[in-house]
């Protein structure tokens, strides 16, 4: 009997022919083959490929019997195999997910060939939110993997890092964590009133040993909320001393006499002149005729940035503290000048609020340096005044406040103007699919904003700044 031989060298499928009719070079099926896809001219060449072999593996801890994958992601340059399982079923995935409970398993690990008897865990724990009625398409950026199922936000995961490495939904999010406080220019302490010694008109002590200083501003109000010291009362400290975890506090002028239990707050602005200290180092003039605004953003793990933060308001004191002196009025009226119209302030402390304690921001929201960021007034650019390592910021530990002494110095380098104009992080509140191109992340069929809610309870009024039951702003 007569034996067929085909040496398929024209690489074309046809499945319009028998088998028996097919011609020399054609074929109908095909197994383990690999098509070329190159721009030459051996494109739609075939390659034979080797064909699957199964292998087994352990994963610490072990996983449930019931798991299911749900996602995986091949890179054919490392040889390894990304999967994303889980053993939880939502049942109303098309509403409101619901998070996933603890009783679940949550995981994404990695397998290669280089080492067959162990899978490497990238990240495990129910933070991940999986569910089986949700797959999820993944994509692979040098070592970020980029993972999305229209479930949770886009997320990404260093797959370089340890399995403890991420432990929270805020540190896989494409969308970075936001400073969204303003650096505060204004000191603040709030103290309450101990009934001994007897507080008088002027003299009283109370339960705060650190923060009161001499020149704040005094408010005070009753355990009920009833005003007893008002801005507009100009009350200041003339003398704070501490002793045993209590302070004794000597105003500047008598005012009704305290009682057990008044809550006092204490308010100075940061803003000075420190011109008179031989010792100072900073430039005297450099801030004279500026305007000058503060803010800040983070640099995170992965060479990422924050947005900004926004900025503060003008660092601005006038010379004289505002007040025409002598001929000061004259002078003006035939020049049109105010010639003391010029920045008094040359030492500011910038307080800046951290999400946490200074040495957790790194294992918390993966923050490895704070830039503290300069604008000028009659400029557009952005610039940095000193970018701070993330072991450095120490704050105290009541408020996580970090205290940066700005002292006139010049900005060390501008930021380009993609960064000025960018006031969020470009990324779909959920997405169904995803793909790379040119190194970038590209999303589809997503969701681009949450649902406005049906009413907003607001009220618009004016009033008085000093009205204002524990404000601060009148202290600017």
């Amino acid at each position: 009997m007569a034996e067929i031989k085909n040496s398929f060298l024209r690489s074309k499928m046809n499945k319009d022919l028998d088998d028996r009719l097919i011609p020399n070079g054609e074929y109908r099926d095909a197994q383990n083959i690999s098509v070329g896809k190159s721009e030459d001219d051996d494109i739609g060449a075939l390659e034979t490929v080797l064909g699957n072999t199964e292998k087994t593996f352990t994963i610490t801890p072990a996983l449930p019997s019931n798991i299911q994958t749900i996602g995986y992601l091949t890179d054919e340059y490392t040889q390894t195999i990304f999967v994303f399982a889980t053993n939880y079923t939502d049942s109303t995935p098309e509403t409101t997910p619901v998070y996933a409970p603890s009783n679940k398993r949550c995981i994404i690990y990695s397998w290669s060939p280089s080492n067959p008897a162990t899978a490497n865990v990238i990240a495990d724990g129910i933070f991940l939110n999986f569910s089986t009625t949700n797959p999820i398409q993944a994509s692979l950026i040098e070592n970020l993997l980029f993972f999305t199922d229209n479930r949770n936000q886009p997320r990404k995961v260093n797959i370089n890092e340890s399995s403890s490495y991420y432990k929270e939904e805020v540190q896989l999010s494409v969308a970075k964590y936001n400073p969204y406080t303003a650096i505060s220019l204004i000191k603040t302490a709030t103290a309450t009133v101990q009934a001994s010694p007897a507080p008088t008109t002027t003299t009283f002590v109370v339960n705060q040993n650190a923060g009161i200083l001499i020149g704040m501003s005094v408010t005070s109000t009753s355990t009920t909320g009833v005003v007893k010291v008002a801005p507009v009362d100009f009350v200041t400290v003339v003398n704070a001393v501490t002793a045993t975890g209590k302070t004794t506090v000597t105003l500047s002028k008598a005012i009704t006499a305290p009682i057990a239990g008044d809550i006092f707050t204490f308010l100075i602005s940061t803003m000075t002149n420190q011109s008179s200290d031989p010792n100072w180092p900073g430039d005297p003039d450099y801030l004279e005729g500026r305007y000058v605004r503060f803010s800040y953003r983070y640099r995170f793990d992965d060479g990422e940035y924050s947005i900004f933060a926004p900025f503060t308001q003008i660092a601005f004191i006038p010379k004289q503290k505002g007040y025409f002196k002598n001929e000061d009025e004259d002078n003006a009226f035939r020049s049109t000048i105010v010639a003391w119209m010029e920045n008094s302030v040359n030492n500011i402390e910038l307080l800046i609020t951290l999400p946490s304690k200074g040495n957790e921001l790194s294992a918390n929201f993966k923050v490895k340096s704070l830039d503290i960021l300069y604008k000028e007034s009659d400029q557009t650019t952005v610039k940095v005044l000193e970018t701070i390592p993330v072991i450095d910021l120490s704050n105290d530990s009541v408020n996580n406040i970090y205290t940066y002494e700005y002292q006139s110095r010049k900005p060390y380098k501008t930021l380009p103007s993609d960064q000025t104009i960018r006031v969020y992080d470009k990324v779909p509140v959920r997405a169904l699919a995803q793909e790379t191109a040119g190194n970038r992340i590209m999303y589809a069929n997503f969701r681009n904003t949450y649902s406005a809610p049906d009413v907003i309870n607001y009220d618009v009024k004016v009033i008085d700044k000093s009205s204002v039951s524990g404000g601060t702003n009148w202290i600017e």
